[in-house]
């Protein structure tokens, strides 16, 4: 299922894991393990972790481009993905605390969610001012 609310965008497979097979990716595997690249557990315990899991994942330089056009950054030209720097995280913080829902009401709407979806959830709600997002069916 594609469900689509304003920028935000939500793929979910169904089935049983036995007939979908066992797939991976950057998102984790069938099984609920994350994984990288080379099919080891990862370590995404913080966020220096979590920013070497997803750079292992970028497109390496021997396969094919995803997109038409090429730019920056590209692992052929030996550049690694663009973190979001200091600046990106005071303005997040700063719209977090300008936003007209509370985090009380974000946990209210999200409250069918449980563990790592609720969080998501949580700060989705929170972030985007939309509480539309608990009920899109992207967690």
């Amino acid at each position: 299922m594609l469900s689509l609310l304003q920028d935000l965008v939500s793929v979910q497979i169904s089935g049983d894991v036995s007939s979908l097979g066992v797939i991976s990716g950057i998102l984790g595997d069938s099984h609920g393990h994350v994984l990288s690249r080379e099919g080891s557990l990862a370590d995404i315990s913080t966020q220096d972790a979590v920013n070497v899991y997803g750079q292992g994942w970028q497109v390496a330089a021997d396969e094919p481009m995803l997109f038409r056009t090429s730019r920056s950054p590209q692992a052929s030209m030996g550049e690694q993905c663009i973190l979001p720097g200091k600046a990106s995280k005071q303005s997040l913080r700063r719209r977090l605390q300008d936003n007209a829902i509370s985090q009380e009401k974000a946990e209210e709407v999200c409250v069918h969610f449980h563990g790592k979806s609720r969080d998501a959830c949580i700060f989705d709600v929170m972030a985007t001012g939309e509480i539309e997002i608990a009920a899109a069916g992207a967690y």
